[in-house]
């Protein structure tokens, strides 16, 4: 079961995916959730090959939504790096893609080293928050 802060991100979340989603008379179901700190990304299937992918950002007090991408088969991946629209120098990371489906980790390079996050279901999620503008945007190094 999830805990109260996840669920309040999943929440909006799923709230700024559905909202976006029926503007483009789309129906999106929640997948799953990464939190990382005061970071975090949600993903929601999209028919059977996209993905919407929502950045979220704690501001002390709730979940904000920063956003929604959708990417699919032929894009593969998608990555955000967001100031806060709250707190001043702080900045979200986001990056999500599709990896093969026997794959079980990616490798995701940000600030200056390798993070190791776990593939689900033939999809890979990363999520940080950072103090300051991030030189580099997150880069998938490699799927295992």
């Amino acid at each position: 079961m999830a805990g109260t802060n996840e669920q309040q991100a999943i929440t909006a979340a799923t709230e700024s995916a559905e909202w976006a989603a029926s503007k483009e008379h789309l129906k999106v179901e929640f997948e799953r959730i990464v939190l990382a700190g005061d970071a975090a990304v949600a993903s929601f299937t999209v028919g059977s090959n996209q993905r919407w992918i929502v950045p979220l950002e704690w501001n002390g007090r709730e979940w904000d939504a920063l956003g929604a991408s959708i990417f699919d088969s032929q894009s593969r991946a998608t990555r955000s790096v967001r100031p806060s629209e709250v707190r001043r120098s702080h900045w979200t990371v986001v990056a999500a893609g599709f990896a093969p489906l026997e794959a079980t980790r990616a490798i995701v390079y940000f600030a200056g080293r390798d993070h190791e996050v776990p593939v689900v279901s033939g999809l890979y999620m990363f999520a940080a928050a950072v103090d300051r503008k991030p030189e580099d945007a997150p880069k998938l190094v490699r799927i295992e």
